[in-house]
């Protein structure tokens, strides 16, 4: 029980001591006795405390509304987990029709392919690795953190090797590199996310977010390489992107002036959505850089 306490409950710890001593001695009633009860009763629920799992701990900030520490608390709790197991093949089917779902570029905006995915899987199975996985992204994408906190651990548990362990993993990390004020911890964070962003893509390369999400986070000194690597990924597997991304590769392409990789993700673009105006706006965006360049 207590192997899973972690370190995000140091700040919790000082906290409640100082707020116990201080009670004891700044009190106008004070008197030996009900101080000792006092202490004792901190002491307890420090102990208490000690005791709860990650998951719990996390829960137990998020009510507190401090994110930053939910978030961190939950990352320290996940940090050590056991050997990649395999789905259990009863699961097979639901997972591979849920991960269609999830991967589905013509789906709709993450929130209506999550409210899609809890409908098709309103309960986990406990030992169903890869459908609580995706069904934790969909709570996820719906703001339903406490929902994902729960459902999330104990599939990371069974199979920390998940290309969306490693996603997920990297969502956090962008909560924390959202809210973090100091330059050298947001650093820190994004050196972590694109990290983990990578990995999650060598695991499952049909997600084409992660793609994007790489891009964007990427050190601006690597970005070219990235966005030429990244559009011959899509180029070569014909991986089709949501409508809604279609100028952002584009545009990221002729910005950093990769003509080739623009022109041969246009022509599939034209082919996925036919007489797009985005794909026609930025064929003729294309031809002119390309003839100034």
């Amino acid at each position: 029980m207590f192997k899973e306490a972690n370190s995000c409950l140091l700040v919790t710890l000082v906290e409640a001591v100082f707020f116990s001593l201080s009670h004891i001695f700044t009190s106008r009633f004070f008197v030996v006795k009900k101080s000792n009860n006092l202490l004792e009763s901190r002491l307890m629920w420090l102990a208490l405390l000690l005791m709860l799992s990650p998951v719990e701990q996390t829960l137990q900030y998020w009510r507190d509304q401090k994110q930053v520490e939910a978030f961190h608390c939950y990352l320290t709790g996940i940090e050590d987990h056991p050997a990649q197991q395999d789905e259990p093949s009863l699961y097979k089917l639901l997972y591979e029709k849920l991960l269609t779902v999830y991967l589905d570029p013509q789906g709709g905006n993450p929130a209506e392919v999550a409210k899609k995915i809890l409908v098709e899987a309103p309960v986990v199975p406990d030992d169903a690795a890869g459908v609580a996985f995706i069904v934790a992204a969909a709570h996820a994408n719906l703001n339903e953190f406490p929902a994902f906190f729960t459902t999330f651990y104990p599939a990371y548990q069974r199979n920390g090797e998940h290309f969306l362990a490693y996603k997920a993993k990297a969502a956090l990390h962008l909560k924390l590199y959202e809210r973090a004020t100091d330059p050298a911890e947001r650093e820190r964070q994004r050196e972590v996310m694109v990290t983990l962003i990578r990995k999650a893509s060598q695991l499952e390369p049909r997600d084409t977010s992660l793609i994007k999400l790489e891009i964007v986070f990427v050190d601006e000194k690597e970005r070219q390489e990235v966005v030429r690597s990244g559009l011959n990924k899509i180029i070569m597997g014909n991986r089709m992107v949501p409508r809604s991304e279609v100028a952002f590769y584009a545009g990221q392409a002729i910005h950093y002036e990769l003509w080739e990789e623009a022109n041969a993700f246009l022509d599939l673009a034209d082919v996925w959505y036919p007489e797009s105006r985005v794909v026609t706006a930025n064929k003729a965006l294309l031809k002119t850089k390309r003839s100034k360049g």
